[in-house]
């Protein structure tokens, strides 16, 4: 299962959830656990992992690397 960032658009409040796509569907239904808005989004972010060795850069697709 993926880990999803939420957010809520009033008072920012952050959380990380590891979740289904139909538990994250649920949970974005749900009110702000600190200010009981219904204002959560799924927060989309940089990814957390990086690719090393030969073969991940565009010089080494290409051959050049």
């Amino acid at each position: 299962m993926p880990m999803y960032k939420i957010r809520c658009r009033k008072c920012d409040h952050k959380d990380l959830q590891l979740l289904s796509y139909e538990e994250l569907k649920k949970l974005l239904k749900k009110p702000c656990p600190t200010c009981s808005e219904k204002e959560l989004y799924q927060h989309i972010d940089s990814a957390n992992f990086v690719l090393k060795g030969s073969g991940w850069t565009g010089n080494s697709l290409l051959g050049r690397g």
